[in-house]
């Protein structure tokens, strides 16, 4: 099966790019059900990346789930898609994408709805992604990042979790023999 975007923004236009002091956490809400396998972003120039995903702690990040070490972004201009071992994900559910660079460049756009928060991250070489981040501080920009995998399957006989006689399994009202349906 092929990736499909799970969390995030792939639509972003180019008005700025982020710098290498921080550590930039963006809240989203899932859009699909499944399991993380890729973290994407678009950078300006080549850089060294830590990236990571939290869950949402009442409108700030809060437990670390997945973080990489130091993995590099090689294609400017343009999308990179960085292997991510991350977590499943349930559609609906706010998480936190976060990154930090030592070139910094991630592409955003200004004012549309994204909640950003910072993190001042001095030491690239020694950064890792803390659970609750604090202090943090408020922006508002839409970065081009996004969370990509593949999508969450229920098995056979199973649609939103546990059995059912009426849809998935043999029935005598759908999927079998019937004297009611055809």
């Amino acid at each position: 099966m092929a990736d499909v975007k799970l969390i995030g923004n792939d639509d972003i236009v180019t008005v700025g790019y982020s710098t290498n002091t921080w550590a930039y956490f963006q809240r989203f809400y899932a859009v699909s059900s499944g399991k993380i396998t890729q973290f994407r972003l678009k950078i300006k120039a080549t850089t060294n990346l830590k990236v990571a995903i939290y869950s949402d702690n009442g409108g700030v990040p809060g437990a670390c789930i997945a973080q990489t070490s130091s993995i590099f972004a090689s294609i400017p201009n343009d999308w990179n898609s960085l292997d991510f071992d991350g977590p499943s994900v349930l559609q609906g559910a706010t998480y936190w994408l976060a990154w930090t660079g030592t070139s910094g460049e991630v592409v955003h756009r200004y004012s549309m709805g994204g909640v950003e928060k910072l993190l001042s991250a001095p030491s690239y070489s020694s950064f890792v992604f803390p659970d609750n981040p604090s202090p943090l501080s408020s922006n508002v920009r839409d970065y081009a990042v996004a969370c990509w995998g593949t999508l969450a399957t229920g098995g056979a006989g199973r649609l939103i979790g546990g059995n059912s006689k009426l849809i998935g399994g043999p029935s005598p009202l759908i999927g079998g023999p019937s004297p009611l349906i055809g």
